[in-house]
Order: structure tokens, then C-alpha cells, then sequence
């Protein structure tokens, strides 16, 4: 198996690059690529474009060519990292469902001329197709002043982020009214209403800011039984993109504890300039070797929904934060694993299990197979399962998904542990 440095979907976070060695001048930075599709086909007119590692916009929006080419003037220094996001008519955007970006390193930019370029692997995105997509419309518009996320709520939910100057595309819609928004950390905006024809482009869909006051979400997390982790992280996704299956959403521009970095909440976290909308509140998202308790049965443990209109929420109990099951194959990294052939799943024994629950999900979250009794094991420091589901298609992305559980007293057996979120993602090639 070999690791990937992107999801076949996009990457995450551009870099101030600080030049070349330290008597070249600073320079803009490139970023150039390709959007295809899974069949390895040129998509035209796909948009993509590049945030930073909190999601906020640093680029403006390019355009694909027929050769499905973009190049993107990143104009930072030369020693951070960059998130791609691209979308299309027709294709599920980068990033979307289990697919998440992965960071770019800009420090082995190389001079072409008188700019410097990041090309390569992790500069290629792949997009899989919807079927059926030839009636679905879309909806543009530009965000006064600032990058944000933008949600269409109607027949379906889907959502774009916003460039650097404001424009905006959400593809893929149905036809139908929708109510859209703008998030952003320290932003207000005004909804506006869209009608989508059948194919048709709604247009001129614009969100102003509206001045409004924005509130803060307070909260505590309880960290137990996690020897491999010790501090986490805590977002806020949109409660509206949110998905049951996978456990994931859209996180706006800011909305996370801590503002910037390495996960470092263990106590108490709040996050300020939170915009007006209802929330589900993500502790342990990241890969920082912990995950939320999965025992439903236990204070804590479940997932918290969370309504902000100019307040200080307060969260009512903490989150309990556990140790997860460490993936080892496919997907054990921060990127998705290739996968020629059957795959064999292999996490980490946990030592007070009886049994394991197995999921395989697709790239939207649909669960695929599962396996619903996996032996525990004893002597083995992993557990190891061959995929017996239906044949996987090539070029996409899916994610397993593993569960310890106990019986204990006679009692209803309990989940004890689960693996990560964003871990154990693999593509079929």
C-alpha cells in the first residue's frame, strides 16, 4: 500500500513561504494543478480555490480550463500550509462527506520564471460524479467584505465557501426555494431567499453583513482512559450540514478552540465571535488520538446542538473525551491510504472488548457493509477484518469505521471506543 499526500479530493492550508534561501527576495507563490474526475478525465470549469489552516480564504477563485487546469497566486512568504476547495457542476465538491484537505507544504516551491510553484500529487484533485445531475441547478452571489461559508437550506443542503473578494457558487441543486447564509467568525450577515429552475443558474444572490452582534459557545471537556492523547479540539459545524452517519459537517471560517493551532483544549474552551445559527458542537474531531465516549449510556457523551443569536451559550455538561482505537491500515496516517484489491482492515486491540462492530462507508456517507459481531481477540495487539461488502468502485474514496463493545453484569453490551473521525479513509485504485 502506499500513502497518499491528498485525498484524491483536495488538500488543506497554504503557507506563507518566506523565499527561497535566505538572500532571495520574497516572491509570490503558485499553486498549480488539475481537477479530474474519477475516470482521470479533465473537468472544465470546475472552481477552485485555497484557504488557510482555519479555513479562512486567502485566494481568489480559478476557473478550470478545458484541460481542467487552475492556477492559484497564492502571495504569502514561504513557511505555512494551504487547504484547496473545489467544486463542480455535476460532481460532489472537495471537500465534502468523509473526504476532508489535507495540508500543502509550500516550502518546496520551485522557481519557475519569476514566481515559485507547488505542483504535483498534491496539487491534483479528483471529484466523483452524481448521478443524475443533469437537472440540478445552482446559485452565485458574492459575501460582503470576507470569506465565509455559504449554506443553501431547500429540497437539499448544500454548501461553497466564499473567495477572498467574496464570490460564491454552491452547485448541485435541485430545483426549488432555498434560504441562504453566510458564517463567519466576527461576521453577521443578512439571508437571502433563491429560486432554482431545473439546470438553470440563480445569480445575483448577494449577503450582506448586518451589523449584529455575535455571541461565544463555553464548554468543558473531561478527558478519561486516553493514554495516547492528552488535549483536544472543539468546532462548530453548521447544524444544518450536518450528517448522523458520518459525523461530520461544514465548519465555518474561525469557529473552532483553539483559534489557531495544535489541538490544546483539556478543561475549559470558549470560542468567541460565533454568527447567528444553530450549531453541533464537535469535541475530538481532529486526529489528536482521542475521540467523544460512544456510550450513549454516559453523562457527556452525546452530541451537542447549540443555538447562538447574539449570546454567551453556556454548555450544560462536558464533553467526555476517551482514547481511540488506533487505525494501522488502510488510512492509519492524516491522509488517505491507495488500495489495490480487497482491503484488510487493521485497528488496535482494545484489551477490554468482547466483540467489535465494522462499518464501510462511501464517499457521502452511505454505510456500505458492516459487520456487526467481530470477534474480540486475545494475544494480538490488532484486529485484523477483509472486506466482504460489494465490489468497490475504482477511484473512490470510502472510510471504515471500528467499534469496541463490552457486556458487563449481565447489562446491554456498550460501546467502549471507536477509531478516529478522519482516520481510516482509503481510495480504491
Amino acid at each position: 500500500m502506499k500513502t497518499l499526500q491528498f485525498f484524491s479530493f483536495s488538500i488543506i492550508s497554504a503557507v506563507l513561504l518566506a523565499g527561497c534561501g535566505g538572500d532571495e527576495p520574497l516572491r509570490p507563490v503558485m499553486l498549480r494543478g488539475h481537477v479530474v474526475s474519477t475516470s482521470g478525465m479533465p473537468i472544465q470549469n470546475a472552481v477552485v480555490s485555497a484557504q488557510d489552516v482555519n479555513d479562512q480564504p486567502i485566494t481568489t477563485t480559478d476557473v478550470t480550463d478545458v484541460n481542467g487546469a487552475y492556477e492559484l497566486d497564492v502571495s504569502r512568504a514561504r513557511n505555512s500550509a494551504v487547504k484547496l476547495r473545489a467544486a463542480a457542476a455535476g460532481y460532489e465538491s472537495f471537500p465534502s462527506g468523509i473526504r476532508r484537505s489535507l495540508p500543502i507544504d509550500l516550502s518546496g516551491a520551485v522557481r519557475q520564471g519569476e514566481v515559485l510553484v507547488v505542483s504535483g500529487l498534491e496539487t491534483e484533485v479528483t471529484l466523483e460524479s452524481i448521478p443524475n445531475a443533469s437537472n440540478l441547478g445552482s446559485i452565485s452571489g458574492t459575501v460582503e467584505g470576507v470569506g465565509a461559508l455559504v449554506v443553501a437550506e431547500g429540497p437539499v443542503v448544500r454548501s461553497a465557501v466564499s473567495d477572498l473578494n467574496g464570490p460564491y457558487v454552491i452547485f448541485n441543486l435541485p430545483a426549488g426555494t432555498y434560504q441562504v447564509n453566510a458564517y463567519a467568525a466576527g461576521s453577521q450577515f443578512v439571508p437571502a431567499s433563491a429560486n432554482v429552475q431545473d439546470g438553470a443558474q440563480t445569480s445575483d444572490v448577494n449577503l450582506a453583513r448586518s451589523g449584529a452582534a455575535t455571541g461565544s459557545v463555553s464548554g468543558n471537556v473531561n478527558i478519561v482512559n486516553a493514554p495516547g492523547g492528552s488535549a483536544t479540539s472543539v468546532v462548530l459545524v453548521v447544524a444544518s450540514t450536518f450528517n448522523d452517519v458520518t459525523l461530520r459537517g461544514d465548519v465555518p471560517p474561525g469557529l473552532r478552540a483553539p483559534h489557531t493551532g495544535a489541538p490544546n483544549v483539556s478543561g475549559s474552551f470558549t470560542i468567541d465571535n460565533v454568527p447567528n445559527g444553530t450549531y453541533k458542537v464537535l469535541a475530538a474531531f481532529e486526529n489528536d488520538g482521542l475521540v467523544r465516549d460512544p456510550d450513549p449510556n454516559i453523562a457527556g457523551t452525546q452530541i451537542v446542538e447549540v443555538t447562538v443569536s447574539g449570546n454567551a451559550a453556556t454548555l450544560p455538561t462536558s464533553f467526555k473525551i476517551t482514547g481511540a482505537l488506533d487505525v494501522t491500515s488502510p488510512g492509519g496516517g492524516d491522509g488517505p491510504t491507495a488500495v489495490s484489491g480487497t482491503p484488510t482492515f487493521i485497528w488496535a486491540d482494545d484489551s477490554s472488548e468482547d466483540y467489535y462492530t465494522l462499518e464501510v462507508l462511501d464517499t457521502t456517507g452511505n454505510i456500505i457493509w458492516s459487520d456487526p459481531d467481530v470477534p474480540g481477540v486475545s494475544g494480538s495487539p490488532t484486529v485484523n477484518v477483509i472486506y466482504g461488502g460489494p465490489a468497490l468502485t475504482l477511484g473512490h474514496t470510502y472510510q471504515f469505521r471500528a467499534t469496541s463493545w463490552r457486556s458487563s453484569g449481565g447489562q446491554e453490551p456498550g460501546p467502549i471506543s471507536n477509531t478516529e473521525d478522519l482516520k481510516g479513509v482509503f481510495i480504491i485504485q
